[in-house]
């Protein structure tokens, strides 16, 4: 079995939608530290995509979102998320979810955190606030005074900054509708407008930010499975796992799924391979048990990403994982170390509507 230390040596990327393009020395890794609108992945990609057609290298992306943070919350999951991988460069985005701080906190914290990252000596590109919709124009002024915290605060540790305020701000001028109905998480356009900013920052001014998204499904999406909804809300048991047959009261399920979907953003989780909708497949709930085999031609070492609303997982009858409370949504959130065995292998997860996974081996890492 691999062992944590090796595991982390291995786990320098986050499994994105495409690989990096062939160069003669290591991709550089950028570590995307931030909220929502980092964990929902749309923005690593679109670098990824937009430095992929300019011929440049492109940077393995390593996704250090969580929804609803903010800097104290960043700066307290800095170990795990971020100088686990050994980055380059870290990418900031903090801000939203401290607007309503008391004044003084937000950039006392925002400090802690760039000194921090300045302790580490890596490179560090601290992206302005991402636009509001003018539906709370009321609050304009308070983003733009954290704006000021931002390049002040950048300036001062001698960090680059990336002004998405700026590139947004003269989208939404535009007439650009940047922000979905809650007025805060981002459009395509929206998301299209914050990569100018991103990609000016990192040095990038004349890289084209692509008009749509190209994404295919990463390698080893596990992509059969047969789904049953969970009558109760106990957890499975390892004899509960033993005793599961399957029976045509379980739904098949093929990923990536073409089903259609109500928004651009699950198109784009969808194609990235991640299961949606899991109640309209095997009947209203909250909670589902899938199941899959495979095969291995011999016994191997592997690791297991999952995303989204996956719960656990069982390996041949063995829970190897269980998710903690407040886990990230994005694709490859967690990565269990696994040892496959020669012939058939079987999983079976407990999730909610929604759930991600994909196995590697090793040596693709």
């Amino acid at each position: 079995m691999i062992s944590r230390h090796s595991l982390i040596l291995l786990l320098l990327v986050v499994a994105c939608s495409a690989a990096a393009a062939p160069a003669t020395k290591p991709a550089q890794r950028i570590a995307c530290l931030g909220d929502s609108i980092t964990d929902g992945f749309t923005y690593p990609l679109l670098v990824q995509q937009a430095l992929r057609e300019a011929k440049q290298p492109v940077p393995l992306m390593i996704n250090a979102g969580y929804g609803g943070d903010g800097v104290a919350a960043m700066r307290q999951r800095l170990d795990r998320d971020v100088f686990a991988y050994h980055p380059d460069l870290v990418i900031v985005s903090a801000g939203i979810n401290d607007l309503g701080l008391p004044d003084g906190k937000y950039e006392a914290g925002l400090n802690a955190l760039l000194d921090d990252l300045a302790k580490q000596k890596v490179g560090v590109l601290v992206l302005t606030l991402s636009t509001l919709s003018p539906r709370h124009k009321q609050i304009f002024p308070r983003c733009e005074a954290y704006n000021e915290i931002l390049r002040k605060a950048a300036s001062a540790h001698n960090m680059k900054v990336g002004e998405v305020a700026l590139s947004m701000g003269k989208a939404m001028a535009a007439g650009e509708v940047l922000n979905e109905p809650d007025g805060s998480h981002l459009s395509f356009a929206g998301y299209r407008a914050f990569v100018r900013g991103v990609l000016d920052g990192l040095g990038h001014p004349d890289v084209v930010v692509p008009e749509h998204a190209k994404l295919t499904a990463p390698g080893g999406l596990v992509h059969d499975w047969k789904i049953l909804r969970q009558s109760d809300d106990k957890p499975l048991t390892a004899e509960a796992v033993a005793a599961l047959k399957i029976d045509d009261s379980w739904k098949p399920l093929t990923l990536p799924s073409t089903e259609a979907q109500a928004s651009w953003f699950w198109e784009q989780e969808q194609q990235l391979g991640m299961a949606l909708n899991l109640d309209k497949l095997a009947g209203d709930g909250n909670r589902f048990v899938g199941v899959a085999t495979f095969k291995a031609d011999a016994d191997r070492d592997v690791v297991i990403n999952v995303g989204c609303d996956l719960h656990t997982i069982w390996l041949n009858g063995e829970r190897i994982y269980q998710s903690g409370s407040g886990a990230a949504f994005h694709i490859g959130r967690d990565h269990i170390p696994a040892q496959l065995k020669a012939g058939s292998n079987s999983i079976v997860i407990e999730s909610g509507k929604m759930f991600h996974l994909t196995i590697d081996d090793i040596a693709t890492w």
